[in-house]
């Protein structure tokens, strides 16, 4: 029977043919014995049929010999034309040989030219240099020589006085220019040089002889220091020339040396290029070669076909006289012909029911040729899309099935006429899930064409399957990747789902055949079990998380193919199929196969292609004599162009999308779960129809550790787990502690939901304020084992059982955790021990913890035994490194998970044998706020939850003033008339009240801020001010002086100040002396009486370093007892000194350190004992505060240091306020003060 449809189209192909020519065979047989029967009854056949057949004969013999004769001298003719067009190939290739070593040789020249050149330039170059330089020297000489003998002359005019010492040798030291030495000996020549005599002129002939006289012993000396000075500038002037001529040889040497380092790659190059160029020449000439044999092989070709199609027609012509013959038999050949004839309807009944099938096969096989052809030029291919619906199937190559050949010995007979097509192309072609894997073998003389073949169907296979569902594996050991290089534009997807690369060393090779023998043990554990018999099956019901294919294609076979990786590689050949991945080798045939894999193994997994004598041919299918056309190439652009489009929309399918509403309860279902013995979360899904749960709180299962790279979907799967945990749990059942150290706002959701169960909630978090959240569970840890030992009970079950009271699980939720360990501080420290604690002690009392990180690399400071602790560990996508860290030393299998939301989910501590693969299920923006809505609402109506006294914790925000209950308290029951005022600074970092300060009435009760953050001094001075007015009375003395010298924010405090009923000086910078005199008087009023209770009364002095009255004056040198008024400088002195201690405080702001030292001294400075400091140098901290600690601030941060303590506080300073809130209050201080 013919194959079945459904068959692979590689079956269908063999078992056509193979059917086909049995079929033929057979009744070819039968027939045969039939018609000898009937020749056996006609032997007395006539003489005349003979005779007249043998006259047929004879004129058939000699219209074929007419025929042979013909043909043999075309076929002369044939050859004469190939050996004339081979001659010309070769007269052309001698002669263009011939140019390209003439041009070489003249580029050669060329560049020597340039050579000799640049040393002729670097020689003319030098010689000019060094003639300069002797020139030089030579006028050097000349100078010193006329300087010698202008000297000579002179000295020999000079009178030698009594008074004069010779021996006494001049100061030398001094320098004179040549110049000014010739000048000045010109004048020393002038002077000793006498007038001409005459008695007339007597006596100035001897006034000029005592000048000389007297100034002889000076000349002398001059003369020395010139001489000497004359001296050292010849030398000078000589190892100056030495110097230039030196350096003019190193010049010249480093020029020709750069010339022939320059001109020497050139000449190289030359030689490259001819090379090349013959190459391509002989490149070329080769391709013209073939071309003319393939133009002879043609015509002989058709010369042959048109000899067999003359023989054909006169062996029918003979046949036709033959049976015009056979008519005329005898009474005894007509009964033999009626019992032939009726064999022959038998077999003919038969013949007509699989003629029929065989054409419907051959169509349909035809056909699907025709979709799915090997010509890339064919629309199936230039006009393919990724819309295109995948056919599961790629053609490697064809079959020409010669149906005449097999159907010629039935033709004779009219019964057995085959009336189908006299040959048909059909398919080679693999077919998923089974008939995929290939092996090609070739010997190297066809190792182009089997990569060839192998590269497009691999292509082919890629756009047979749904983008994405599909990934490659190249191994490349000889070429290096160049066999499949086009294939690397498959790479450019994200995270190498497609393709991480083409690998060609052994161990990488072993390494990719780990990977996927890793693959093959997941698929087999997980997925299939004993559930489904093939991935194929699987995926039918794993919907969006179907697995993909994997083809591994490997050219060069072995090559660089260990033991190890054979023995691999064997298990893919046996079990690949039934777990999708599927292999295509390309053999070599000079090369032995591995010692562990045979021949046997090789066919009865693979489809066997062998190349014979130029002929491929299928070695394992029954069809050893036929041969096939394997694929060509694929065209590079038609094929960039397709693999470029598998990858784009790869991308856009590379996301799983698993539902939430998969994992969640119905509305009846909320809040229905109970946390006694256990917490039970689904998470994902696991395999077809499989959830996959997290648990806590059972064995070992206590703590979690979640890690994944960026976009791995880490995030996702936080807030699957906190949202669905809130959906089955009310807040009797648990509560949550959420901390996001990342630069980003993961949890802020919680809080604008204010979600019921969360205790904490911290926003891009500090390491304080985390080392904070670990105090606090802390302390709940202490509190529910003193609970506990109270009750005499042994868990969290026993206690509800116990007291009928509810007792919610704590899950303390941490991302980035990381974070709290990256220095070698106290926070590291003390967070260490507080975490172990909590990991070792909190399953009795029913406490949980659940890391998150993007790696662990570099946690260092967290004990070992901690992270043992962690006994549940879910591994989403990243590196191989950190797989080992995040599960555990020999599990890698992190590795290999390949898109976002991808995960492991391990409970044996991360060893091997824990590994649960899972799909995280996705939770978008809209669906979370909804259901964290719904929750809220339910919150509500039943009056649950940590609502009210939920703490949050927003690191990337400002402090909000209107947010500090402490002060909204004070606000509503102002003037307590308190002795030491409090001032609220900002919220802390920390669980805990809004940072403080006192002023009390001594000494040093003084507030600096530091720092160059201008809206954070403003609203750190506003929400002082607001925090002061709250509590001091308002007086008939003035309560606020206002110094603003803000910028943007200037104006706000004095409006703040006239809004409160306190009596407020706004100070001018134009009358700054007069109001700094008044505050003065104050404070000598004050002191003169200093145990008196006085009102209270605060300078606020906003950007100090612009107030120019204030600074100090360095060069002040005044007494006491000058009656000058004191300058405000010394005022502002005084009142830090002594001010505090009779109720004057000053609080002020200044932009840096630099400027606090230009305005005040260091006595002054240490009046200030508490002080704020904003982000600055780890310098300009340390001087401050005596820690470098400010240096390591960030946005949102400041810190308070208070001198009396020494304790340094980290907080987050109030923001600027809005104006219409400030007014607000200020009119609530108002009517308070009115009533």
């Amino acid at each position: 029977m013919p194959p079945a449809p459904d068959q692979p189209p590689i079956d269908r192909t063999i078992q056509l043919v193979t059917m086909m020519r049995e079929t033929a065979s057979r009744l070819q047989s039968e027939l045969t014995e039939a018609i000898a029967e009937r020749d056996r009854l006609k032997s007395h056949a006539s003489l005349r049929r003979r005779e007249e057949g043998a006259k047929h004969i004879k004129e058939s013999e000699d219209a074929v010999k007419h025929a042979k004769e013909d043909l043999r001298h075309r076929r002369r003719l044939i050859e004469d034309q190939k050996t004339n067009r081979l001659k010309k190939l070769q007269q052309q290739y001698a002669e263009r040989e011939g140019e390209i070593d003439e041009e070489a040789a003249h580029a050669g020249k060329a560049a020597a030219r340039s050579m000799e050149n640049e040393e002729w330039m670097a020689e003319g170059l030098y010689e000019g240099r060094v003639t300069a330089a002797r020139k030089k020297l030579s006028e050097t000489l000349t100078r010193y020589g006329d300087i010698e003998d202008l000297i000579e002359a002179i000295r020999a005019r000079i009178p030698r006085s009594s008074n004069s010492d010779p021996e006494k040798i001049p100061d030398m030291t001094e320098e004179i220019d040549p110049d000014e030495i010739m000048t000045a000996l010109q004048e020393l020549d002038r002077i000793h040089t006498a007038p001409r005599w005459k008695w007339a002129m007597f006596w100035k002939w001897a006034a000029h002889a005592v000048v000389c006289w007297r100034r002889s012993r000076q000349d002398l000396e001059r003369l020395a220091i010139y001489e000497h000075n004359a001296l050292e500038h010849m030398k000078h002037a000589q190892e100056e020339c030495e110097s230039i001529i030196s350096e003019a040889e190193n010049t010249r040497e480093s020029s020709v040396s750069g010339a022939q380092e320059n001109l020497s790659p050139s000449i190289t190059l030359v030689e490259q290029r001819k090379r090349r160029r013959h190459e391509k020449l002989e490149s070329n000439f080769e391709a013209k070669t073939q071309q003319a044999l393939e133009l002879h092989k043609t015509a002989v070709s058709e010369l042959e076909s048109e000899a067999n199609e003359l023989t054909r027609k006169l062996k029918n012509d003979h046949k036709v006289a033959m049976d015009t013959l056979a008519r005329e038999t005898d009474k005894l050949e007509r009964e033999a012909e009626d019992n032939f004839e009726n064999i022959q309807s038998r077999l003919a009944l038969e013949w007509n029911d699989l003629h029929a099938r065989f054409k419907v096969e051959l169509e349909s096989l035809s056909s699907l040729c025709k979709e799915l052809p090997l010509d890339w030029t064919k629309a199936a291919w230039t006009e393919w899309t990724t819309s295109t619906p995948p056919r599961f199937m790629a053609p490697l190559a064809d079959f020409q099935f010669d149906i005449d050949d097999v159907m010629n010995p039935l033709s004779s007979s009219t019964p057995f006429h085959w009336d189908g097509p006299a040959e048909a192309t059909l398919p080679l072609a693999g077919s998923l899930p089974n008939q995929i894997s290939t092996l090609i073998e070739y010997r190297p003389e066809s190792r182009d064409a089997a990569i060839a073949a192998a590269r497009s169907y691999a292509l082919r296979l890629m756009t047979a399957i749904p983008p994405g569902k599909a990934k490659l594996t190249l191994l490349d050991p000889v070429s290096l990747g160049e066999s499949f290089a086009g294939f690397m534009h498959l790479a450019d997807a994200d995270e190498g789902r497609l393709l991480e690369r083409i690998y060609s060393e052994e161990r990488h090779i072993e390494d990719q055949l780990l990977d996927l023998t890793e693959h093959m043990e997941e698929v087999i554990q997980t997925y299939l079990r004993n559930e489904y018999e093939t991935i194929d099956d699987y995926n039918r019901q794993a919907g969006q998380i179907a697995e993909p294919y994997r083809f591994l294609v490997m050219a060069d076979f072995p090559v660089n193919l260990n033991e190890q990786a054979t023995r691999r590689l064997l298990g893919i050949l046996r079990s690949g199929t039934r777990c999708g991945v599927y292999v295509i080798l390309l053999r070599d045939l000079q090369r032995p196969l591995p010692r562990d894999l045979s021949e046997e193994d090789l066919q009865e997994n693979l489809i066997v292609l062998r190349e014979h004598e130029g002929r491929w041919k299928i070695r394992n299918r029954n069809m050893d004599d036929d041969h096939f056309v394997l694929s060509g190439d694929m065209p590079e652009q038609l094929s960039t162009t397709m693999l470029q489009k598998i990858r784009d929309a790869a991308a856009d399918t590379h996301r799983v999308e698993v539902p939430f509403q998969m994992v969640t309860p119905d509305d009846p279902q909320i809040w229905t779960g109970n946390s006694a013995d256990e917490v039970k979360v689904s998470i994902g899904q696991s395999g077809a129809n499989r959830l996959q749960y997290l648990r806590l709180g059972r064995g070992t299962s206590q703590h979690a550790l979640v890690a994944g790279k960026t976009g791995s979907g880490k995030s996702t799967l936080m807030h699957v787990l906190i949202t669905n945990l809130a959906l089955w749990l009310s807040p009797d059942e648990i509560e949550f502690y959420l901390v996001d150290f990342k630069k980003g706002v993961e949890f802020q959701v919680y809080a604008s939901k204010h979600l019921p169960h969360a205790r904490v909630i911290a926003v891009e978090s500090d390491r304080e304020f985390g080392l904070s959240v670990l105090q606090n569970v802390d302390e709940e840890l202490k509190r529910r084992g003193e609970l506990f030992r109270q009750h005499g009970v042994q868990d969290l079950a026993g206690y509800r059982s116990v007291t009928k009271q509810p007792l919610p699980r704590v899950l303390l939720v941490v991302d980035e955790f990381q974070e709290l360990f990256v220095e070698d501080d106290m926070v590291t420290q003390e967070a260490s021990l507080l975490l172990d604690r909590l990991v070792r002690q909190g399953r009795a009392f029913g406490m949980h913890a659940l890391l998150g990180s993007q790696t662990l690399d570099g946690v260092y400071s967290l004990a070992r035994s901690t992270m043992g602790q962690m006994g549940v560990r879910i591994a989403l996508q990243c590196s191989e490194a950190d797989s080992f860290l995040i599960l555990s030393e020999d599990n890698s299998a992190a590795r290999l998970l390949t898109r976002p939301g991808d995960a492991i989910y391990n409970d044996a501590g991360g060893k091997l044998e824990g590994n649960s693969h899972f799909q995280v299920v996705w939770l978008n923006e809209a669906e979370r706020d909804e259901k964290l809505t719904l929750i809220e609402e339910r919150a509500k109506a039943e009056n649950t939850g940590h609502r009210e006294s939920q703490f949050v914790f927003r690191g990337h925000v400002a402090a909000e003033l209107k947010d500090c209950e402490r002060l909204a308290r004070q606000l509503r029951s102002p003037f307590d008339d308190n002795t030491n005022p409090q001032l609220w600074l900002g919220d802390a970092v920390a669980i805990k009240p809004p940072t403080s300060l006192t002023l009390p009435a001594r000494s040093g009760a003084n507030l600096l801020i530091m720092g160059q953050n201008e809206e954070a001094a403003a609203g750190i001075m506003e929400a002082s001010l607001l925090s002061l007015a709250s509590e001091v009375p308002p007086s008939q003395d003035v309560t606020f002086d206002i110094m603003d010298g803000f910028g943007p924010t200037k104006g706000r405090l004095a409006r703040l100040a006239d809004a409160l009923p306190h009596a407020s000086s706004l100070v001018r910078e134009d009358a700054i002396t007069d109001s700094m005199s008044a505050i003065a008087d104050v404070l000598d009023a004050r002191l003169a009486d200093p145990r008196a209770r006085h009102p209270r009364r605060f300078l606020f002095i906003a950007a100090w370093q612009t107030w120019r009255e204030l600074r100090r004056n360095e060069d002040d040198f005044s007494f006491s007892m000058d009656d000058a008024p004191a300058a405000p400088d010394a005022i502002l002195a005084r009142l830090l000194r002594e001010g505090p201690g009779v109720g004057i405080h000053v609080i002020t702001w200044i932009d840096t350190l630099n400027n606090l030292n230009r305005f005040t001294d260091r006595t002054s400075q240490r009046e200030f004992e508490n002080r704020v400091l904003f982000q600055m140098s780890q310098m300009d901290s340390s001087q401050i505060i005596d820690t470098p600690a400010a240096g390591k601030l960030g946005a949102n941060r400041a810190i308070l240091h208070r001198e009396e303590d020494g304790r340094i506080e980290k907080f987050r300073p109030w923001g600027l306020s809005d104006e219409d809130w400030l007014s607000s209050q200020a009119q609530l201080l108002c009517r308070a003060a009115s009533s």
